[in-house]
Protein backbone atom coordinates (compact mmCIF):
# COMPACT_ATOMS: atom_id res chain seq x y z
CA UNK A 1 0.00 0.00 0.00
CA UNK A 2 1.22 3.46 -0.89
CA UNK A 3 0.41 7.07 -0.09
CA UNK A 4 1.57 9.20 -3.02
CA UNK A 5 3.89 6.35 -4.09
CA UNK A 6 5.43 5.99 -0.63
CA UNK A 7 5.09 2.42 0.66
CA UNK A 8 3.43 2.28 4.07
CA UNK A 9 2.12 -1.24 4.61
CA UNK A 10 2.19 -4.66 2.94
CA UNK A 11 0.94 -8.24 3.15
CA UNK A 12 1.52 -11.32 1.01
CA UNK A 13 0.27 -14.71 -0.17
CA UNK A 14 -3.39 -14.13 0.66
CA UNK A 15 -6.32 -11.85 0.00
CA UNK A 16 -7.54 -9.69 2.84
CA UNK A 17 -11.17 -9.13 1.81
CA UNK A 18 -11.56 -6.62 4.60
CA UNK A 19 -8.96 -4.42 2.91
CA UNK A 20 -10.44 -4.89 -0.54
CA UNK A 21 -13.79 -3.70 0.74
CA UNK A 22 -12.79 -0.07 0.73
CA UNK A 23 -12.07 -0.19 -2.96
CA UNK A 24 -14.81 -0.38 -5.56
CA UNK A 25 -13.91 -2.48 -8.58
CA UNK A 26 -13.91 -1.99 -11.45
CA UNK A 27 -13.85 1.81 -11.00
CA UNK A 28 -10.75 1.84 -8.79
CA UNK A 29 -8.78 -0.84 -10.69
CA UNK A 30 -6.02 0.30 -13.05
CA UNK A 31 -3.61 -1.54 -15.31
CA UNK A 32 -0.38 0.46 -15.46
CA UNK A 33 2.51 0.03 -17.85
CA UNK A 34 6.00 1.35 -18.50
CA UNK A 35 7.51 3.84 -16.10
CA UNK A 36 4.21 4.20 -14.23
CA UNK A 37 4.18 0.47 -13.51
CA UNK A 38 7.86 0.54 -12.53
CA UNK A 39 7.09 2.72 -9.50
CA UNK A 40 5.74 -0.38 -7.80
CA UNK A 41 8.34 -2.85 -9.05
CA UNK A 42 10.86 -2.46 -6.24
CA UNK A 43 14.62 -2.82 -6.49
CA UNK A 44 14.50 -6.10 -8.40
CA UNK A 45 13.79 -4.39 -11.72
CA UNK A 46 16.45 -2.55 -13.67
CA UNK A 47 16.06 0.01 -16.40
CA UNK A 48 15.45 -1.55 -19.83
CA UNK A 49 18.09 0.71 -21.38
CA UNK A 50 20.78 -1.25 -19.56
CA UNK A 51 23.17 -3.80 -21.06
CA UNK A 52 20.95 -6.20 -23.04
CA UNK A 53 23.77 -8.76 -23.14
CA UNK A 54 23.35 -9.34 -19.43
CA UNK A 55 21.18 -12.46 -19.33
CA UNK A 56 20.44 -12.03 -15.63
CA UNK A 57 19.09 -8.53 -16.06
CA UNK A 58 15.41 -8.10 -15.20
CA UNK A 59 13.55 -5.35 -17.01
CA UNK A 60 10.45 -3.45 -16.02
CA UNK A 61 7.31 -5.56 -15.77
CA UNK A 62 4.97 -5.01 -18.71
CA UNK A 63 2.14 -4.02 -16.37
CA UNK A 64 1.26 -3.39 -12.76
CA UNK A 65 -2.26 -3.93 -11.46
CA UNK A 66 -3.33 -1.52 -8.75
CA UNK A 67 -6.37 -0.22 -6.95
CA UNK A 68 -6.25 3.55 -6.57
CA UNK A 69 -8.42 6.19 -4.93
CA UNK A 70 -7.98 9.50 -3.14
CA UNK A 71 -7.35 9.45 0.59
CA UNK A 72 -10.63 11.34 1.14
CA UNK A 73 -12.46 8.57 -0.74
CA UNK A 74 -10.82 5.85 1.36
CA UNK A 75 -11.57 7.81 4.54
CA UNK A 76 -15.25 8.18 3.64
CA UNK A 77 -15.58 4.51 2.74
CA UNK A 78 -13.96 3.37 5.97
CA UNK A 79 -16.29 5.66 7.91
CA UNK A 80 -19.30 4.15 6.17
CA UNK A 81 -17.93 0.67 6.90
CA UNK A 82 -17.87 1.58 10.59
CA UNK A 83 -14.16 2.35 10.90
CA UNK A 84 -14.29 5.97 11.97
CA UNK A 85 -11.54 7.78 13.79
CA UNK A 86 -13.51 7.34 17.00
CA UNK A 87 -12.95 3.58 16.76
CA UNK A 88 -9.22 4.08 16.14
CA UNK A 89 -9.06 6.33 19.21
CA UNK A 90 -10.93 3.75 21.30
CA UNK A 91 -8.76 0.82 20.19
CA UNK A 92 -5.62 2.90 20.69
CA UNK A 93 -6.70 3.63 24.26
CA UNK A 94 -7.36 -0.05 24.97
CA UNK A 95 -4.05 -1.20 23.53
CA UNK A 96 -2.12 1.54 25.32
CA UNK A 97 -3.68 0.54 28.65
CA UNK A 98 -2.81 -3.11 28.02
CA UNK A 99 0.80 -2.27 27.16
CA UNK A 100 1.19 -0.13 30.28
CA UNK A 101 -0.37 -2.84 32.50
CA UNK A 102 1.87 -5.50 30.96
CA UNK A 103 5.03 -3.55 31.73
CA UNK A 104 3.88 -2.61 35.23
CA UNK A 105 2.98 -6.23 35.98
CA UNK A 106 6.34 -7.50 34.75
CA UNK A 107 8.33 -4.95 36.73
CA UNK A 108 6.23 -5.61 39.84
CA UNK A 109 6.65 -9.36 39.46
CA UNK A 110 10.43 -9.03 39.10
CA UNK A 111 10.58 -6.90 42.24
CA UNK A 112 8.55 -9.37 44.30
CA UNK A 113 10.27 -12.50 43.01
CA UNK A 114 13.77 -11.13 42.82
CA UNK A 115 13.97 -12.49 39.29
CA UNK A 116 16.36 -11.00 36.80
CA UNK A 117 15.99 -10.26 33.13
CA UNK A 118 18.16 -7.19 32.83
CA UNK A 119 17.63 -6.48 29.15
CA UNK A 120 13.85 -6.70 29.31
CA UNK A 121 13.73 -4.84 32.62
CA UNK A 122 15.78 -1.98 31.24
CA UNK A 123 13.64 -1.84 28.11
CA UNK A 124 10.40 -1.76 30.12
CA UNK A 125 11.75 0.81 32.56
CA UNK A 126 12.66 3.01 29.59
CA UNK A 127 9.35 2.49 27.76
CA UNK A 128 6.90 2.74 30.67
CA UNK A 129 7.20 6.49 31.36
CA UNK A 130 6.86 7.24 27.65
CA UNK A 131 3.71 5.12 27.39
CA UNK A 132 2.24 6.70 30.52
CA UNK A 133 2.69 10.16 28.99
CA UNK A 134 1.39 9.13 25.57
CA UNK A 135 -1.93 10.55 24.35
CA UNK A 136 -3.84 9.87 21.17
CA UNK A 137 -2.89 13.25 19.70
CA UNK A 138 0.79 12.73 20.53
CA UNK A 139 0.60 9.31 18.94
CA UNK A 140 -0.92 10.76 15.76
CA UNK A 141 1.84 13.35 15.55
CA UNK A 142 4.46 10.64 15.94
CA UNK A 143 2.76 8.58 13.25
CA UNK A 144 2.71 11.57 10.89
CA UNK A 145 6.43 12.10 11.48
CA UNK A 146 7.17 8.40 10.97
CA UNK A 147 5.32 8.07 7.69
CA UNK A 148 5.79 11.38 5.97
CA UNK A 149 8.65 13.32 7.48
CA UNK A 150 11.31 10.70 8.12
CA UNK A 151 13.19 9.02 5.30
CA UNK A 152 12.48 5.59 6.71
CA UNK A 153 11.98 2.44 4.68
CA UNK A 154 8.57 0.80 4.88
CA UNK A 155 10.06 -2.07 6.86
CA UNK A 156 10.68 0.38 9.71
CA UNK A 157 7.02 1.32 9.95
CA UNK A 158 6.28 -1.57 12.32
CA UNK A 159 9.55 -1.58 14.25
CA UNK A 160 9.25 -1.72 18.01
CA UNK A 161 9.60 2.05 18.47
CA UNK A 162 7.23 2.88 15.62
CA UNK A 163 3.79 4.33 16.42
CA UNK A 164 2.25 1.69 14.16
CA UNK A 165 3.75 -1.08 16.30
CA UNK A 166 0.87 -0.55 18.73
CA UNK A 167 -1.63 -1.56 16.03
CA UNK A 168 0.45 -4.24 14.30
CA UNK A 169 -1.77 -7.16 15.32
CA UNK A 170 -5.02 -5.27 14.92
CA UNK A 171 -7.52 -5.28 12.06
CA UNK A 172 -5.68 -3.85 9.02
CA UNK A 173 -8.61 -1.53 8.38
CA UNK A 174 -7.75 0.21 11.65
CA UNK A 175 -4.18 0.64 10.47
CA UNK A 176 -5.33 2.18 7.19
CA UNK A 177 -7.89 4.39 8.97
CA UNK A 178 -5.22 5.70 11.34
CA UNK A 179 -3.01 6.54 8.37
CA UNK A 180 -5.66 8.32 6.31
CA UNK A 181 -6.72 10.34 9.36
CA UNK A 182 -3.36 12.16 9.26
CA UNK A 183 -3.11 12.41 5.47
CA UNK A 184 -4.37 15.18 3.21
CA UNK A 185 -7.57 14.21 1.42
CA UNK A 186 -6.17 14.95 -2.03
CA UNK A 187 -3.31 12.48 -1.57
CA UNK A 188 -3.50 9.26 -3.58
CA UNK A 189 -3.88 5.88 -1.90
CA UNK A 190 -2.70 2.91 -3.97
CA UNK A 191 -2.88 -0.83 -3.38
CA UNK A 192 -0.55 -2.77 -5.69
CA UNK A 193 -1.89 -6.30 -6.25
CA UNK A 194 0.45 -7.28 -9.10
CA UNK A 195 2.29 -9.93 -7.07
CA UNK A 196 -0.98 -11.42 -5.87
CA UNK A 197 -2.10 -11.84 -9.48
CA UNK A 198 1.28 -13.26 -10.55
CA UNK A 199 1.16 -15.69 -7.62
CA UNK A 200 -2.35 -16.86 -8.44
CA UNK A 201 -3.96 -15.42 -5.32
CA UNK A 202 -6.07 -12.98 -7.31
CA UNK A 203 -7.37 -13.07 -10.87
CA UNK A 204 -8.06 -10.33 -13.39
CA UNK A 205 -11.78 -11.07 -13.35
CA UNK A 206 -12.09 -9.97 -9.72
CA UNK A 207 -10.77 -6.56 -10.74
CA UNK A 208 -13.80 -6.11 -12.97
CA UNK A 209 -16.34 -7.42 -10.49
CA UNK A 210 -18.49 -4.82 -8.72
CA UNK A 211 -18.14 -4.87 -4.98
CA UNK A 212 -20.40 -7.23 -3.04
CA UNK A 213 -20.35 -6.44 0.64
CA UNK A 214 -21.23 -9.36 2.83
CA UNK A 215 -19.28 -12.27 4.26
CA UNK A 216 -18.89 -14.00 7.58
CA UNK A 217 -16.88 -11.14 9.08
CA UNK A 218 -18.97 -8.33 7.63
CA UNK A 219 -22.77 -8.50 7.51
CA UNK A 220 -23.21 -6.28 4.48
CA UNK A 221 -23.80 -2.64 3.64
CA UNK A 222 -25.76 -0.42 6.00
CA UNK A 223 -29.44 0.11 5.25
CA UNK A 224 -30.92 3.59 5.44
CA UNK A 225 -34.61 3.82 6.32
CA UNK A 226 -36.29 7.06 5.24
CA UNK A 227 -39.84 8.30 5.71
CA UNK A 228 -40.87 7.53 2.17
CA UNK A 229 -40.15 6.98 -1.49
CA UNK A 230 -39.30 10.59 -2.35
CA UNK A 231 -36.89 10.95 0.61
CA UNK A 232 -35.12 7.79 -0.50
CA UNK A 233 -34.96 8.98 -4.09
CA UNK A 234 -33.55 12.36 -3.06
CA UNK A 235 -30.79 10.86 -0.93
CA UNK A 236 -29.88 8.31 -3.60
CA UNK A 237 -29.57 11.06 -6.20
CA UNK A 238 -27.59 13.27 -3.83
CA UNK A 239 -25.21 10.43 -3.00
CA UNK A 240 -24.72 9.64 -6.68
CA UNK A 241 -23.94 13.26 -7.55
CA UNK A 242 -22.07 14.43 -4.47
CA UNK A 243 -20.34 11.29 -3.17
CA UNK A 244 -20.37 8.74 -6.00
CA UNK A 245 -17.52 6.82 -4.38
CA UNK A 246 -19.95 5.73 -1.65
CA UNK A 247 -22.80 4.47 -3.86
CA UNK A 248 -21.88 0.74 -3.56
CA UNK A 249 -21.40 1.09 0.19
CA UNK A 250 -24.83 2.38 1.26
CA UNK A 251 -28.26 0.91 0.56
CA UNK A 252 -31.52 2.80 0.87
CA UNK A 253 -34.73 0.98 1.68
CA UNK A 254 -36.59 0.14 -1.52
CA UNK A 255 -40.03 1.74 -1.49
CA UNK A 256 -40.77 0.50 -4.99
CA UNK A 257 -41.78 -2.84 -3.46
CA UNK A 258 -44.71 -1.27 -1.66
CA UNK A 259 -43.21 -0.43 1.74
CA UNK A 260 -45.42 2.00 3.62
CA UNK A 261 -44.12 5.54 4.04
CA UNK A 262 -44.36 8.10 6.83
CA UNK A 263 -42.68 8.58 10.20
CA UNK A 264 -44.94 6.17 12.07
CA UNK A 265 -44.42 3.47 9.43
CA UNK A 266 -40.63 3.97 9.60
CA UNK A 267 -40.74 3.49 13.36
CA UNK A 268 -42.68 0.23 12.95
CA UNK A 269 -40.21 -0.95 10.31
CA UNK A 270 -37.25 -0.11 12.52
CA UNK A 271 -38.73 -2.09 15.40
CA UNK A 272 -39.46 -5.00 13.04
CA UNK A 273 -35.84 -5.06 11.85
CA UNK A 274 -34.66 -5.07 15.45
CA UNK A 275 -36.99 -7.92 16.37
CA UNK A 276 -35.90 -9.92 13.32
CA UNK A 277 -32.23 -9.67 14.30
CA UNK A 278 -31.09 -7.96 11.09
CA UNK A 279 -27.29 -8.00 11.15
CA UNK A 280 -26.78 -5.04 8.83
CA UNK A 281 -26.21 -1.70 10.46
CA UNK A 282 -29.45 0.26 10.28
CA UNK A 283 -29.89 4.03 10.31
CA UNK A 284 -33.43 5.40 10.34
CA UNK A 285 -33.41 9.05 9.36
CA UNK A 286 -36.51 11.13 9.99
CA UNK A 287 -37.74 14.57 9.05
CA UNK A 288 -36.73 17.48 11.24
CA UNK A 289 -40.34 18.30 12.12
CA UNK A 290 -42.95 17.92 14.85
CA UNK A 291 -44.62 14.83 13.38
CA UNK A 292 -41.34 12.93 13.17
CA UNK A 293 -40.27 13.97 16.66
CA UNK A 294 -43.59 12.71 18.03
CA UNK A 295 -43.31 9.41 16.16
CA UNK A 296 -39.76 8.82 17.38
CA UNK A 297 -40.88 9.25 20.99
CA UNK A 298 -42.35 5.74 20.81
CA UNK A 299 -38.92 4.21 20.14
CA UNK A 300 -37.28 2.71 23.19
CA UNK A 301 -33.51 3.08 22.67
CA UNK A 302 -32.80 0.28 25.15
CA UNK A 303 -34.71 -2.12 22.87
CA UNK A 304 -32.66 -1.29 19.78
CA UNK A 305 -29.46 -3.23 18.96
CA UNK A 306 -26.17 -1.35 19.24
CA UNK A 307 -25.84 -1.29 15.45
CA UNK A 308 -29.11 0.63 15.00
CA UNK A 309 -29.25 4.41 15.01
CA UNK A 310 -32.05 6.98 14.84
CA UNK A 311 -31.40 10.40 13.27
CA UNK A 312 -33.30 13.47 12.22
CA UNK A 313 -32.36 15.67 9.31
CA UNK A 314 -29.78 18.17 10.63
CA UNK A 315 -30.30 21.72 11.77
CA UNK A 316 -30.49 24.21 8.90
CA UNK A 317 -29.16 27.75 9.24
CA UNK A 318 -31.42 28.80 6.34
CA UNK A 319 -34.45 27.55 8.28
CA UNK A 320 -33.78 29.80 11.28
CA UNK A 321 -35.58 32.75 9.65
CA UNK A 322 -37.95 31.10 7.22
CA UNK A 323 -41.24 32.56 5.88
CA UNK A 324 -44.35 30.95 7.37
CA UNK A 325 -48.11 31.21 6.89
CA UNK A 326 -50.43 30.91 9.87
CA UNK A 327 -53.69 32.10 11.40
CA UNK A 328 -51.97 35.25 12.61
CA UNK A 329 -50.53 36.12 9.21
CA UNK A 330 -47.10 35.85 7.60
CA UNK A 331 -43.97 35.82 9.72
CA UNK A 332 -40.35 34.72 9.72
CA UNK A 333 -39.67 31.88 12.14
CA UNK A 334 -37.15 29.23 13.03
CA UNK A 335 -38.80 26.12 11.55
CA UNK A 336 -36.06 23.68 12.60
CA UNK A 337 -37.70 20.81 14.44
CA UNK A 338 -41.12 21.97 13.30
CA UNK A 339 -41.30 21.80 9.50
CA UNK A 340 -38.02 20.28 8.30
CA UNK A 341 -39.24 17.80 5.71
CA UNK A 342 -36.89 16.72 2.92
CA UNK A 343 -38.20 19.51 0.69
CA UNK A 344 -36.51 22.14 2.86
CA UNK A 345 -33.16 20.50 2.09
CA UNK A 346 -33.43 20.51 -1.70
CA UNK A 347 -31.60 23.82 -2.06
CA UNK A 348 -32.50 27.49 -2.08
CA UNK A 349 -32.48 27.35 -5.88
CA UNK A 350 -35.38 24.88 -5.66
CA UNK A 351 -37.28 26.63 -2.85
CA UNK A 352 -37.09 30.11 -4.40
CA UNK A 353 -40.08 31.06 -6.55
CA UNK A 354 -38.92 32.16 -10.01
CA UNK A 355 -41.44 35.00 -10.29
CA UNK A 356 -41.39 36.51 -6.81
CA UNK A 357 -37.80 35.47 -6.01
CA UNK A 358 -39.02 34.63 -2.52
CA UNK A 359 -38.76 31.38 -0.60
CA UNK A 360 -41.76 29.08 -0.77
CA UNK A 361 -43.35 29.46 2.69
CA UNK A 362 -44.17 26.88 5.33
CA UNK A 363 -47.82 26.57 6.33
CA UNK A 364 -48.76 25.55 9.86
CA UNK A 365 -50.96 22.48 10.25
CA UNK A 366 -52.21 20.60 13.29
CA UNK A 367 -50.95 20.76 16.85
CA UNK A 368 -48.87 17.78 18.03
CA UNK A 369 -49.78 17.30 21.67
CA UNK A 370 -46.93 15.01 22.74
CA UNK A 371 -44.21 17.39 21.57
CA UNK A 372 -46.31 20.50 22.25
CA UNK A 373 -45.70 22.17 18.90
CA UNK A 374 -47.41 22.69 15.57
CA UNK A 375 -46.53 20.67 12.49
CA UNK A 376 -45.44 22.77 9.54
CA UNK A 377 -45.28 21.85 5.88
CA UNK A 378 -43.85 23.76 2.93
CA UNK A 379 -46.58 24.57 0.40
CA UNK A 380 -46.59 23.42 -3.23
CA UNK A 381 -44.65 20.25 -2.40
CA UNK A 382 -45.40 18.63 -5.76
CA UNK A 383 -44.05 21.62 -7.66
CA UNK A 384 -40.92 21.73 -5.49
CA UNK A 385 -40.31 18.03 -6.08
CA UNK A 386 -40.63 18.45 -9.85
CA UNK A 387 -38.19 21.36 -9.76
CA UNK A 388 -35.71 19.27 -7.82
CA UNK A 389 -35.92 16.34 -10.24
CA UNK A 390 -35.28 18.78 -13.11
CA UNK A 391 -32.26 20.07 -11.17
CA UNK A 392 -30.95 16.50 -10.82
CA UNK A 393 -31.46 15.80 -14.53
CA UNK A 394 -29.58 18.97 -15.45
CA UNK A 395 -26.68 18.06 -13.14
CA UNK A 396 -26.45 14.58 -14.62
CA UNK A 397 -26.46 15.94 -18.15
CA UNK A 398 -23.81 18.55 -17.29
CA UNK A 399 -21.83 17.59 -14.16
CA UNK A 400 -20.08 20.98 -14.06
CA UNK A 401 -23.48 22.56 -13.49
CA UNK A 402 -23.76 20.87 -10.09
CA UNK A 403 -21.04 23.18 -8.76
CA UNK A 404 -23.30 26.17 -9.43
CA UNK A 405 -26.37 24.58 -7.87
CA UNK A 406 -27.19 24.61 -4.17
CA UNK A 407 -26.50 21.17 -2.67
CA UNK A 408 -25.32 22.42 0.71
CA UNK A 409 -28.31 21.19 2.73
CA UNK A 410 -28.27 17.71 1.20
CA UNK A 411 -24.54 17.58 1.85
CA UNK A 412 -25.34 18.16 5.52
CA UNK A 413 -27.65 15.14 5.50
CA UNK A 414 -25.07 12.91 3.82
CA UNK A 415 -22.39 14.05 6.24
CA UNK A 416 -24.65 13.25 9.20
CA UNK A 417 -25.26 9.76 7.77
CA UNK A 418 -21.55 9.13 7.29
CA UNK A 419 -20.81 10.30 10.82
CA UNK A 420 -23.48 8.01 12.25
CA UNK A 421 -22.21 5.03 10.27
CA UNK A 422 -18.64 5.70 11.36
CA UNK A 423 -19.79 5.15 14.93
CA UNK A 424 -21.62 1.88 14.20
CA UNK A 425 -18.99 -0.83 14.11
CA UNK A 426 -20.23 -4.43 14.35
CA UNK A 427 -17.76 -6.59 12.39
Amino acid sequence: MYINDREIYSYRNEIYPDIGYFFSPPDDALELSGAEAAKYAGDQYEHPDGDESDEDQVTYPPTAIVYRASVSTIRDRLDVLGFGEGLVREVFGQILSEEIERREAFLGWEDSKGASNDLLRKAYERELPNLQRLTYEKWKNSLRNQLFERSAHRADNFAGDSPLALLERMDPRLIVRSIVSITAGHAIFTLDVSDLIDGGWLDHESLRTPIELGHTAYPGPPIIITEGKFDSQVLKEALSLLKPHLVPFIKFLDYETGNEGGAAASVRLLNSFAAAGIANRIVAIFDNDSAAREAVMSIRPSKLPAHFRVLHYPHLATAETYPTLGPQGNSLMDVNGLAGSIELYLGLDVLTDEKSQELTPVQWKGYMGKVKSYQGEVINKASIQRTFLAKVAAAKANPSLAEKQDWSSLNLILDSLILALAELYTA
